[in-house]
């Protein structure tokens, strides 16, 4: 997702705070200029010199691969680990790791790097590539700093936002500047297309395998691992008491976090709409909470134990469930798996293994080697193939369905054998859930409230689909205590007298509940603030719908609707924009105020921004005295929301 927000709390660092210009997407690099200082690459690193590692280390050593990734909900790393697959059946020594675990003396002392970055939020950086990216910036850096490195790069990205794949774009930029040479095209994957990101990266990991296999040849009498024989599991598992002791890493948390109780969670759509959406409180009695509007709550959703039942049963896991393991990586520079200690089969289906998620093609890279009737490992390994044909079954099979990873595993179940050993390099991790904080401090101090729409829908499966997260949501009782994390969200809201424009259809009303709470303690009015919400009837799923009309009434806020299924014709929020041009016109264009669009990624994003130009349009021809139809001022409309979007006074967070 990449509207997903990215800073954490109280962190120090600003990327604002870094020379920037160099680094443009839309800028060749050729046009910029540096200052620079030499930097002597044999005095730049703080490690000790390894005089062992100084001289020609032989072709097996020259052989190897550093992988980045930047990934803010786990899909660049998931793609970063595939990567090193490849690289490991190539008998290449490879190295996988987030971006800030890495410095310039890392890139310094590599030949070849492959990265892979996702964009998140307005055009935003992920978390773990916050003290990389800023260490690239420098303009002390000379532009022949990278000149010895070959690299290629993938990105991730939602083709629904502005700034679509903004973060491999600057970061391709920047590192063609400090002289590296790309071995590939960059390649992109967009969370919008019909076949998803693999549709992008199947191909671009093809082109990049053909040209290592080029720059890294294989040393005599070594031979490419063929994909139909099973690589070695990255982690060691031993049961019982005479498990080694070794600590593993605590369960990975964003930002701030804090103990959480239940205090409400409604239903706020009518019992028999169609769709169930929620009004979750949690009390948080902690001295040192705080955060803004636009911020996100992140919560660690669970598992239901039923299905953690179905799993175990399906993969023959009953006599050894809650037997104690231990886990450690069999690589020294391999990550520490997230897990707790002690740990069992069980806590980590009920806690950790993602399997009821739809399966990535990676997923049966694995799983094929796992089962025992030919007919069946032939199937799966088509699932795994990268023709279009190949793609379209795979999608047919899991995507289109959404079938999940507990259901494949139920159809293969009479002839399958998971080895325990690869129970983590075969499973996604559960990841957190991040939500729009649907609460101001200053209206509900000690308190973190979020709206949220349970995800379940019917497909050609027997069993209708619920969002993992949804169904966990859902079944939280009051009193439950959870774990929630906050982490700092890109819709900060204007000062006062600033003009703000909301728009935002079904729980996208969410961080606008939060900036009008925090907008009317601070005095604003309705000549200052207008909410544009949308939705299918106003009788069903008027969210909040009494909150709004109160401010409406106190003349605190401007309220605008849109229920597509209340009128003949479909009426959706970007016509209300367009029925609200010339206020819309005078506060975002001549005013300097600021439009917020929050709500599903699909067609809605789009169709705001084409109303916004039209409207710019509009006010353009008004005041020229031309006919308002006109079809000139396009460009000049299209420069004052791009204008917007440089400013910050554009901002949309999408999912």
């Amino acid at each position: 997702m990449q509207g997903a927000p990215v800073t954490h709390l109280g962190s120090a660092l600003s990327i604002t705070d870094v020379h920037t210009e160099s680094c443009c997407p839309d800028q060749p690099p050729t046009s910029v200029s540096f200052e620079y200082e030499i930097i002597d690459r044999d005095t730049i690193t703080s490690k000790p010199f390894d005089a062992e590692m100084s001289h020609d280390q032989g072709d097996e050593e020259e052989r190897s691969c550093l992988v980045l990734y930047a990934s803010q909900t786990g899909n660049s790393e998931d793609i970063a680990h595939g990567i090193g697959r490849m690289l490991e059946r190539m008998h290449i020594k490879r190295r996988v790791c987030a971006m800030d675990q890495c410095d310039l003396m890392d890139l310094m002392n590599e030949n070849y790097v492959i990265f892979v970055a996702s964009t998140t939020g307005q055009g935003d950086i992920p978390d773990n590539m916050k003290l990389f990216w800023p260490a690239i910036l420098r303009r002390s850096l000379p532009p022949t700093l990278l000149d010895h490195l070959s690299f290629a790069l993938f990105g991730l990205g939602d083709s629904s936002y502005p700034k679509y794949n903004f973060t491999a774009k600057k970061l391709y930029r920047r590192l063609i500047q400090l002289g590296a040479r790309p071995m590939v095209e960059r390649g992109e994957g967009d969370e919008s297309h019909p076949q998803g990101i693999d549709a992008g990266f199947a191909p671009w990991l093809k082109d990049l395998r053909q040209v290592m296999e080029v720059e890294l040849p294989l040393p005599s009498g070594l031979e490419t691992i063929p994909d139909d024989q099973h690589l070695p599991p990255t982690y060691k598992i031993q049961f019982g008491e005479n498990a080694p002791s070794m600590k593993t890493a605590s369960p990975r948390r964003l930002g701030l976090t804090f103990s959480a109780t239940v205090t409400k969670n409604d239903r706020i759509t009518a019992d028999d709409h169609w769709q169930d959406a929620r009004h979750i409180v949690f009390s948080i009695s902690a001295p040192d909470l705080a955060y803004d509007p636009g911020d996100i709550a992140v919560l660690w959703p669970e598992n239901p134990r039923n299905e953690v039942d179905r799993l175990i049963e399906v993969c023959k896991w009953q006599n050894i469930a809650d037997t104690p393991l231990d886990v450690w990586p069999k690589r020294n520079d391999d990550e520490i798996p997230p897990l707790p200690t002690p740990c069992t089969l069980r806590t980590l289906a009920r806690y950790h293994f993602d399997f009821m998620s739809v399966p990535k093609r990676s997923f049966f890279e694995l799983l094929r080697h796992f089962v025992t009737n030919e007919m069946h490992a032939e199937k799966l390994t088509e699932f795994c193939g990268t023709t279009s044909d190949n793609q379209e079954d795979l999608w047919d099979y899991t995507t289109r369905p959404r079938r999940n990873i507990l259901e494949v595993l139920a159809d293969f179940k009479e002839t399958l054998s998971i080895p325990v050993e690869y129970v983590l390099d075969l499973f996604p991790m559960l990841k957190p859930r991040q939500y729009s904080l649907a609460s101001s401090l200053k209206a509900h101090p000690g308190e973190a409230h979020i709206l949220a729409a349970i995800v379940e829908y019917k497909t050609s499966m027997h069993i209708p689909r619920v969002g993992v997260s949804s169904r966990w949501l859902q079944s939280l009782k009051l009193g439950t205590q959870v774990t929630m994390g906050l982490i700092r969200g890109a819709m900060k809201p204007p000062r006062k007298g600033i003009k703000c424009v909301m728009v935002a259809p079904g729980t996208g009303v969410a961080p606008m509940r939060a900036l009008v709470q925090e907008r009317v303690a601070s005095g604003c009015d309705a000549k200052e603030q207008l909410l544009i919400f949308g939705n299918r009837e106003r009788e069903k799923d008027f969210l909040m719908r009494a909150e709004w009309e109160e401010y409406e009434a106190k003349g605190q806020l401007s309220l605008a609707l849109a229920f597509s299924r209340d009128t003949t014709e479909k009426f959706y929020v970007q016509h209300v924009l367009r029925r609200e041009w010339r206020r819309v016109d005078t506060w975002l264009r001549k005013e300097g105020g600021y439009v917020y669009i929050c709500g599903s990624s699909g067609k809605m994003p789009q169709a705001v921004r084409e109303a916004l130009i039209e409207i710019f349009q509009r006010g353009i021809h008004l005041e020229r005295g031309e006919e308002l139809s006109g079809s000139g001022a396009r460009d000049e409309a299209e420069a004052v929301l791009v204008e917007m979007e440089t400013k910050g006074r554009y901002l949309q967070e999408t999912w």
